[in-house]
């Protein structure tokens, strides 16, 4: 212990004393940041292992493809409202054969907008829902009475995947969904 004459303690005992608290805070600090990293991490990996992520979905954020496919998806919003589902057969595929033609102009917009990969894989889904639209009226046509059935991918009806990935605005209409009778059933649990 000091006797000496003055103050009660030294100031070298308080620097010395003070040098490790600031290393402590300094590691608590880090330890905290490096514990929320881990917890987010975690958090992030069981969405995606949920269900909340598939490797086939896209997400359409170019600008100059939202541009291009303004005009022709307001002219597809238009034409599904036409869409004869009950009646007359040449209704019904005059119809059907109107909506796979505006899609035709949305994925000519798409590439002449020079699109990326999910625009790309965007257009390759409306091309394909065209396909098995036209598919469906050439059945009706026929006079065949086979339920329709959407496209598939690994994560359920390829429309699933076009709205959430598509701009706002130009999501394929719910009116689409509704032909396939699986997945009418699946709107009406809701």
């Amino acid at each position: 212990m000091w006797h000496g004459v003055g103050p009660i303690s030294p100031p070298a005992y308080y620097a010395a004393a003070s040098a490790p608290r600031r290393w402590v805070w300094f590691g608590i600090g880090a330890g905290s940041m490096l514990a929320l990293g881990v917890i987010g991490l975690t958090v992030m990996g069981l969405l995606v292992s949920l269900g909340g992520y598939h490797e086939d979905e896209y997400f359409v954020d170019q600008a100059r493809v939202e541009r291009a496919v303004d005009q022709p998806c307001v002219a597809m919003k238009s034409t599904v409202s036409d869409l004869v589902l009950v009646g007359k057969t040449e209704e019904s595929v005059a119809s059907l054969k109107a909506f796979t033609a505006t899609i035709g102009r949305i994925v000519d917009a798409i590439d002449g907008a020079k699109p990326n990969g999910d625009a790309r894989a965007w257009r390759d889904d409306w091309m394909t829902l065209a396909t098995s639209l036209d598919a469906y009226a050439a059945k009706i046509s026929a006079g065949e009475s086979a339920p329709y059935s959407l496209p598939r991918s690994s994560s359920g009806p390829i429309t699933d995947r076009m709205y959430d990935g598509s701009p706002q605005g130009c999501e394929v209409p719910t009116r689409i969904d509704m032909l396939d009778p699986k997945v009418a059933e699946d709107y009406d649990e809701f």
